[in-house]
């Protein structure tokens, strides 16, 4: 087996991780939004039908209303929106509080991190499954010019090769990528590309 068909080899397997990581984070993601949006979608039902008197009837409230709170989720974990960013923890004074309001009223106790956690849940689903789709899309593309190219350029790395006599970066980026090739700085301002470990396994496998 040559250096080139080691490396696409190392290209499928990492591209068969991340499809299933990818896989991993969607159905995590659908899951949790299905239960929480359905335990919202519930209440809105239980709290429309107490309005409407329409408890046996369809309408269409309670979709509307839980597919806004859906939107809205999926437009804060697009923008990466945090709830709970730069709030500070509760303290041992607040905890203490709370565990002496839920024993003497046997009821949820509600915090200042009350409103952001419940954000941070409805974020949760729709967050989980972005990153599965970003990860996804991190899976590596490199047509087999470009893997033949890279086996010449980690033949050559054990002995130091200099950035800029590269004449296309692809191929040093799918190295870099599988943690093949590291880099190092030589003299001055030049920085030069060598084996890791693992290119030099590669290297020496059969």
């Amino acid at each position: 087996m040559t250096v080139a068909d080691r490396i696409q080899r190392l290209v499928r397997a990492r591209n068969a991780e991340l499809a299933f990581e990818a896989m991993v984070e969607v159905g995590l993601g659908v899951l949790f939004i299905l239960l929480v949006y359905g335990f919202i979608y519930f209440w809105m039902y239980l709290i429309c039908g107490f309005f409407t008197r329409a408890f046996l009837r369809f309408t269409p409230w309670p979709a509307l209303a839980t597919g806004a709170f859906l939107l809205v989720a999926f437009w804060s974990a697009w923008r990466k929106v945090d709830p709970l960013a730069g709030k500070e923890p509760l303290s041992v004074g607040e905890l203490a509080a709370l565990d002496a309001g839920i024993r003497l009223h046997s009821v949820p106790a509600v915090s200042r991190l009350s409103l952001p956690a419940a954000g941070n849940l409805l974020i949760a689903g729709p967050r989980n499954a972005l990153d599965g789709f970003a990860t996804w899309r991190h899976r590596i593309r490199a047509a087999r010019g470009v893997i033949d190219d890279a086996a010449l350029v980690l033949q050559a790395a054990p002995n130091g090769v200099d950035v800029t006599y590269l004449p296309d970066a692809r191929p040093a980026v799918l190295l870099h990528r599988l943690a093949l090739i590291k880099t190092m700085r030589a003299r001055g301002a030049e920085v030069r590309i060598t084996t890791t470990a693992k290119g030099d396994d590669l290297l020496a496998d059969g």
